[in-house]
């Protein structure tokens, strides 16, 4: 079978890789596909690899690839940061479209998205971390991670109307700018420009064909 390098990564890296992978239902529309990670020692080439466990799902492997690569990437950049901020890394967790932050340890922003979204809806205490935080985000929720803050600003939610910060989200991330480290505060810039943007953007569409409020939300 045919394998893939993965880096000479952390197991710490690499294991969460392996979680974040394992909480993904689907990869780009398709099924997620069994996979075995592996470290190689003591040769020229070491490091992990991936290979496919059933044969037949080898051909798909490669479409996968770049969403492994995608995960290892924001691993290691967190586990990076944390090593520069210790302790500063701990202030993750989740913002609410009223302005209450929860706050959680590092890495564990999505086992907190599972706890509120099945309090939420009932319907999501059978659905993965991944999914439920999807859920959250589509309702305005915003997810404070270690190495950066993010929403789906801009977006859509499911009945087609824009995702923008509330005035209340606004208003805490300003009050907490500075305990942020530089990278967090320039998704923290980028979220409140999208959101205006995109806001000023939907008033103008509306006007444009002659509406108010109504045409707004059927904009966004």
């Amino acid at each position: 079978m045919k394998r893939y390098a993965i880096g000479d990564y952390s197991y710490k890296v690499v294991s969460e890789t392996i979680e974040a992978i394992n909480n993904n239902c689907d990869v780009d529309g398709e099924p997620r596909i069994p996979l075995k990670f592996f470290h190689q020692y003591n040769t020229s080439d070491n490091g992990w690899y991936v290979e496919c466990l059933n044969e037949e799902d080898e051909p798909r492997l490669e479409k996968h690839l770049n969403f492994i690569y995608g995960l290892v990437f924001d691993c290691v950049k967190e586990e990076e940061i944390a090593k520069d901020l210790g302790e500063e890394m701990n202030y993750t967790g989740i913002l609410s479209p009223d302005g209450s932050f929860i706050e959680c340890e590092s890495y564990e922003h999505l086992e907190l998205a599972k706890e509120i979204a099945e309090k939420l809806n009932s319907e999501y205490s059978h659905k993965s971390r991944i999914v439920c935080k999807e859920y959250l985000q589509k309702l305005g929720y915003i997810i404070v991670r270690a190495h950066d803050v993010c929403g789906l600003i801009g977006y859509l939610d499911d009945n087609g109307k824009g995702i923008y910060l509330s005035a209340e989200q606004q208003k805490w991330l300003k009050d907490n700018y500075g305990k942020f480290p530089k990278d967090k505060q320039r998704s923290i810039d980028a979220l409140i420009y999208n959101s205006r943007w995109w806001h000023k953007e939907t008033e103008k569409i509306a006007k444009i064909f002659g509406g108010e409020n109504e045409q707004i939300n059927k904009c966004r």
